[in-house]
């Protein structure tokens, strides 16, 4: 490389006329081939002459080859003696890019690595102290400059999607070093400014607010970070949340920077994505939560409040110790159904026996006699009070059962007596009522007490309690059967012979108007309630309201006209 451009270089420090002919593209590749040399790199006299021959070139070129021939100056280190011709070189080029209206992509690829390690090298390099200083109007028209190329890698982001150059990433970490630069020049400001004057005490506090400049490439950062995709599947294009971090702490101590609200959702939705991959520090974590929380709006903190429970209960997960295993010694407990382990319910074991373990390897005294009731007990609390596990264990309480045996019978008895003495239901529909009372109460009856219920008092009871279903069922079918036939007796037609004959037996006039009152006192509730419910009988109705009777009762009711009804004639 030095072979190759050194006679370039020689010629166009010579030549004047080498000057005016270059161009546009030859200048590019000098500039970005001599960023690329081996210390000492280019002279003074070599990098005046690039100088030159770039102002006088950036004139007419379009907006890729300005900002190609920008980022190979802000690459290149100059010597001490050529400082101002660097600067002058970058000036123009930042000016230059920001006269066009419209941005686009380099006309070479972004380095990889970003540019913010070349900013930091620019400012470091101050730290040197070499004239001229870099003040800060030849940063202003270099981040302008640096501004101008980043809409452009916004128009044509997915093109330069490898690159980390003018990223968000790389933007907070050159953010970071301009507010630096800021905050240190309004300090010599104000110390400046104190010195002037006549007071005795001197406090230098960083500047609350940016320059306007600064302003402006701070809140491009921010747009442009809320315009970020944030595709799920692809994860290495994510924002970093470092990077997120160092601009929430940036938007809180500059106060004249107010971000879009867009900017608060797309930091929520940035955490959400981040904690569900489960990439993010504990202490990295905190931090950002302590940034982002007061600047959210409410309906922004309620969102983080779910993502902050999402991520505390994923990190709580209780475990679930049923039983002591194999490994320390104890038998395993029994396994009561087939496929337990796979299927997703909550299982409670009972307190398994260990008949190996020694009673002196555990701590415990001589096991005295046991009782059979308790053994019964014991068996059933194994098997979870169950009774297919009652049943299971049939073959072993067998002997204890001799022994409720009179007392289960006695009961057992005494609760038939009292059914089937019990008084018939008055109605069909007391009866049907009663009966599903009682079956509810007998399906209730079998649950005794795991300690003294053995299989043959479950059968014995659940024999006795079809006894009386059968005995009710029977009752109840009777009192349907005469329910039917009063039914229908009540519809049989009337008589007329009969209705006449009883109008001729009556005591008086009134009789025949009004039926006695005996007929129609029912003998019982039962009939009276059949007698609400029958059916209505057309013709029976026809008959009683003839219009003969009709015009009997009202002769009976209705007096002769002839025949003064007041007041009463005397004799």
């Amino acid at each position: 490389m030095p072979a190759v451009l050194q006679p370039l270089l020689t010629d166009l420090v010579e030549n004047p006329q080498v000057r005016e002919d270059i161009t546009v593209d030859t200048l590019r590749f000098l500039v970005h081939a001599a960023a690329r040399l081996p210390s000492p790199g280019l002279t003074g006299k070599e990098l005046e002459a690039l100088a030159d021959c770039t102002i006088s070139r950036l004139r007419g070129s379009s907006f890729s080859k300005q900002a190609h021939l920008m980022l190979s100056w802000l690459r290149l280190v100059p010597d001490p003696s050529a400082k101002e011709a660097h600067f002058k070189a970058l000036r123009a080029c930042g000016q230059a890019l920001m006269k066009h209206q419209k941005s686009h992509m380099p006309a070479h690829p972004l380095p990889h690595e970003g540019l913010a390690p070349l900013m930091a090298d620019l400012l470091a390099r101050e730290a040197e102290q070499n004239a001229p200083p870099l003040t800060p109007p030849v940063m202003q028209d270099i981040v302008k400059g640096l501004v101008a190329i980043s809409w452009g890698v916004q128009r044509h982001q997915f093109a330069q999607s490898r690159s980390r150059s003018l990223s968000i990433d790389d933007w907070s970490e050159i953010m970071a070093e301009l507010v630096k630069y800021c905050e240190s020049h309004s300090i010599i400001g104000q110390a400046s400014a104190s010195s002037s004057s006549n007071r005795n005490t001197l406090t230098l506090t960083p500047a609350a607010l940016l320059p306007g400049w600064a302003n402006q490439a701070l809140f491009h950062v921010l747009f442009r970070a809320q315009q970020q995709p944030i595709l799920r599947n692809s994860p290495e294009r994510w924002v970093q949340l470092s990077s997120l971090l160092t601009l929430l702490r940036l938007v809180r101590r500059h106060r004249n920077v107010q971000p879009d609200p867009e900017f608060f959702a797309w930091s929520v939705r940035l955490v959400d994505v981040h904690q569900r991959a489960g990439n993010v520090e504990e202490s990295l974590f905190a931090d950002l939560v302590n940034e982002l929380v007061p600047l959210l709006p409410e309906k922004e903190r309620a969102k983080l409040t779910r993502v902050l429970m999402a991520r505390r209960s994923t990190e709580a997960e209780p475990e679930k110790v049923l039983a002591p295993g194999p490994e320390q010694g104890l038998a395993p407990a029994p396994r009561l159904l087939q496929r337990s382990e796979e299927a997703s319910v909550q299982v409670v074991l009972a307190p398994a026996v260990h008949p190996h373990v020694e009673a002196g390897a555990l701590g415990l005294t001589e096991p005295e006699p046991v009782n059979p009731v308790n053994v019964s007990a014991n068996i059933g609390a194994m098997a979870g009070g169950r009774l297919w596990g009652l049943l299971a264990k049939a073959a072993k309480q067998a002997e204890q059962a001799e022994q409720a045996e009179s007392t289960a019978a006695t009961a057992a008895s005494t609760m038939l007596h009292s059914a089937e003495v019990e008084e018939a239901p008055s109605s069909l529909g007391l009866a049907s009522s009663q009966a599903q009372e009682s079956q509810q109460s007998d399906v209730r009856t079998p649950q005794v007490p795991t300690a003294t219920a053995t299989v043959e008092d479950l059968q014995r009871m659940l024999q006795s309690a079809l006894l009386r279903v059968e005995a009710l069922e029977s009752r109840l079918a009777d009192q349907e059967r005469d329910a039917a036939k009063a039914k229908d007796a009540s519809e049989e037609p009337f008589d007329d012979s009969t209705h006449r004959c009883g109008q001729s037996h009556g005591d008086g006039w009134l009789t025949q108007i009004l039926e006695p009152v005996a007929e129609q006192i029912q003998p019982s509730s039962a009939a009276a309630t059949l007698h609400l419910r029958r059916a209505f009988n057309f013709e029976q109705f026809r008959r009683a309201h003839s219009a003969r009777l009709d015009t009997e009762r009202m002769r009976v009711i209705v007096p002769p006209d002839h025949f003064p009804l007041w007041p009463i004639m005397k004799k």
